[in-house]
């Protein structure tokens, strides 16, 4: 089987790209890392391969694959050009005439001057320059290729490395098999002596990516850095840094994920910008997004933008996953009418874990979303029409999420909220709608900041009226936050400090994490950046204290 694979033909079809059969490939390959007489065969055959294309002794069909092999292969590429300005320049010196007796330089010349001896002297170029491109950058290519062989059935790292092929991640990988150890320990002593030798953006990011297949993030962080300040334009280089700082995140201590998921998606972004084609970091970035947790909606819109690029490989069937998995997880994804239908279905059905998570991950938007807000509304449309049963239901559920906040997180504002709604008289109903209404409709002004702070102050009075203190008190937190876009910064500090003195003196925790949230940014408008940084982190603790997850999330991003 060897003794075929090194035949001249055989290698011939390998050069020129038509070698399709796997087992020959593998075999060719093989023998490449392993036997240097046939490496130094291949080398040479590529040489002649070279010169009868740049010499026009190709017929069109070899001509033709040939040309498509430059795409992918930089290193001859860079042979043809330098074999073409060779022959440019022998064929230069023929136009000239020799008018005296030539000297040894003229006389070399015209030596050269015979196209056989200009394409033997090309042909010799060629492979001292070959050799020199072997001897300074062999160990990279060659030994990133048999690390990517080492992988191709499990890889490594969620992340994807740049030029790395498809392979599933598995989570339990064991120890390398002992031949593979031998393997991975050559692979890593090349790697570390062509650093030491040539320290370069390639060397130092062949080694880069080592250090990531083996888990040691940090040298692989070290490495990347190294390689950048080569090329700080290598898109490829900036995505395997982000994938260091996105696997420490996920390896590494609690309290540093969010500093190195942040870096990580910072790397990915630059170097979609630097390609916007790299599926790599197109994948990269929508894990980054997805692991953060604060922003749903992007990291959507991130692997929908990945799928457009590659819809059919394996990697494509990892994002339809994890873009699934987002849509399941995430309820703010689904419109509000779903958000209370599935709640209402896990609450006839007594399931309390699945209300309680529908509950957390929309109270703290205190927006149309959030459940008890919805509930209140179904109580008083049940209400006004006479349908007792689906009155009952609402009240029944609000009360329960009114006990399960007091109860759990010491919080009485739902438990106040459910506590008003059981109390109001048929009188009550049109208007709490109606206000309700002004609620909802200053929510959606988008374009006017001073129009929709209008629209809550309005609710907020009329609800006041009504005893209804409650939804008084959020429709007040939403005017106070849109005043800082407004200019209005400094009316806005007084009545943060009210509306945080009246919940904390009433155990309206919810309210607790938005009103320090933006009484830090007011801080930070006006230069105060102590008091900013301490309002952040006391409404982070609110937020968590009140298992809030959306200001969890919010605060910590």
């Amino acid at each position: 089987m060897a003794e075929s694979l090194q035949s001249e033909k055989t290698v011939r079809e390998y050069l020129l790209g038509r070698a399709s059969d796997e087992a020959t490939l593998e075999g060719i390959e093989e023998l490449l890392f392993t036997d240097e007489e046939f490496c130094s065969q291949v080398a040479l055959s590529e040489d002649g391969l070279i010169n009868d294309y740049v010499l026009g002794r190709l017929d069109d069909a070899d001509a033709q694959s040939f040309r498509a092999t430059l795409v992918s292969n930089p290193d001859r590429a860079f042979k043809v050009e330098l074999t073409r300005a060779l022959r440019e320049k022998a064929l230069a010196l023929n136009l000239k005439t020799a008018e005296n007796k030539p000297t040894f330089f003229a006389s070399l010349t015209a030596f050269f001057r015979q196209p056989m001896y200009t394409g033997a002297f090309a042909v010799l170029l060629i492979a001292v320059v070959g050799l020199a491109i072997y001897l300074t950058r062999r160990s990279n290519p060659d030994d990133l290729a048999e690390l990517r062989s080492i992988y191709q059935q499990a890889r490594p790292n969620e992340t994807r490395i740049s030029e790395f092929g498809y392979a599933p991640l598995t989570q339990l990988r064991g120890a390398p098999e002992p031949g593979d150890q031998q393997r991975l320990r050559r692979i890593e002593n090349n790697l570390i002596a062509a650093t030491e030798k040539t320290p370069n953006a390639q060397t130092h990011h062949a080694l880069g990516v080592f250090d990531l297949t083996q888990q040691k993030y940090r040298e692989a962080i070290k490495e990347f850095e190294s390689a950048l300040k080569f090329a700080d334009k290598n898109a490829q280089i900036h995505n395997d840094l982000g994938s260091a700082h996105y696997e420490l995140a996920k390896a590494g201590p609690k309290e540093t994920k969010l500093e190195e998921l942040a870096q990580s998606l910072e790397e990915f972004t630059k170097a979609t910008e630097l390609d916007s084609n790299l599926l790599e970091a197109l994948f990269n970035k929508s894990l980054a997004l997805q692991e953060m947790g604060t922003m749903p909606r992007e990291a959507k819109k991130s692997w929908m933008l990945y799928l457009q690029k590659d819809s059919s490989s394996p990697w494509a069937e990892e994002a339809r996953k994890n873009l699934s998995r987002i849509q399941d997880d995430q309820t703010l994804f689904k419109s509000d009418a779903d958000v209370l239908s599935d709640f209402l279905t896990a609450f006839r059905n007594h399931d309390e874990a699945r209300t309680q998570k529908i509950h957390n991950e929309t109270k703290g938007l205190l927006k149309g979303v959030t459940v008890p807000l919805q509930l209140s509304r179904r109580y008083l449309m049940a209400k006004q029409r006479g349908d007792d049963s689906e009155r009952k239901e609402s009240l029944e559920a609000l009360t329960s999420i009114g006990k399960y906040e007091l109860t759990q997180n010491r919080d009485s504002f739902f438990f106040e909220l459910a506590n008003f709604y059981a109390s109001v008289g048929a009188d009550k109903v049109e208007r709490l709608l109606q206000v309700q209404d002004i609620f909802a409709s200053a929510q959606r002004i988008s374009h006017d900041n001073a129009e929709a702070i209008s629209q809550f102050e309005k609710s907020r009075d009329l609800f006041a009226e009504l005893g209804n203190t409650c939804e008084a008190a959020i429709a007040e937190n939403l005017a106070v936050q849109l005043l800082r876009d407004v200019g209005r910064i400094a009316e806005s500090r007084p009545r943060w400090a009210a509306i945080i003195a009246n919940a904390e003196s009433r155990k309206f925790i919810i309210l607790l994490p938005p009103a320090y949230y933006w009484l830090g940014m007011a801080d930070y408008s006006q230069g105060r950046f102590t008091e900013s940084a301490r309002n952040l982190k006391t409404a982070l603790r609110a937020a968590e204290a009140g298992n809030n997850a959306f200001e969890v999330q919010h605060l910590q991003h």
